[in-house]
């Protein structure tokens, strides 16, 4: 049996920070947009994935990102892991989470022989610089992280990029 691990980094929902003018706030909710965009991630994934595991950031925008998703995708909220080391610290943040992925992903989930599906919601800037650093693809420069958007990273071998900024869920609604 071939053993994976697929990692989802998922950007938390919009924040309206406009509220607040030019002066940098860490720690902010989600916006009613926010909201419906991670309606609509976890409807989407409901269809899509079961995780095996999830992590979120400790800001409250990734957080209630992380809660509306798991809530509409049927995974359990008291089972979501939280670490700082997920959180986007300017200046900071790069170090910590390609840290965090090496180490703790690495170390807790590649050595076994099953397959895994894990969620990890974090923030744009975290997250390209995150697979920037775990693989080396084109597509990383020109494509942007969008609120809620879903990069699927795996890894059997070598870590592998299948998806990056991925919005369909938003795109789809916009169909209906």
């Amino acid at each position: 049996m071939e053993r994976k691990l697929t990692v989802y980094l998922i950007r938390h929902g919009h924040i309206d920070d406009r509220r607040y003018g030019y002066e940098w706030k860490d720690d902010l909710s989600i916006s009613g947009i926010g909201q419906y965009q991670a309606v609509l991630l976890g409807d989407s994934l409901a269809h899509e994935e079961c995780f095996d595991k999830v992590f979120s950031s400790t800001y409250t925008r990734a957080m209630e990102t992380a809660h509306i998703v798991c809530d509409r995708s049927g995974y359990p909220k008291d089972s979501i892991e939280y670490s700082d080391d997920l959180k986007e610290i300017p200046d900071k943040s790069d170090d910590k989470l390609n840290e965090w992925i090496e180490n703790y992903l690495n170390e807790r989930f590649l050595p076994g022989t099953n397959s895994m599906k894990i969620a990890v919601f974090s923030h744009g800037r975290a997250i390209k610089n995150l697979i920037t650093h775990l693989v080396s693809d084109p597509r990383i420069e020109k494509s942007a992280i969008g609120n809620t958007s879903v990069t699927e990273l795996c890894y059997s071998d070598c870590w592998t990029l299948k998806r990056i900024g991925d919005m369909s869920h938003i795109d789809q609604a916009w169909k209906q």
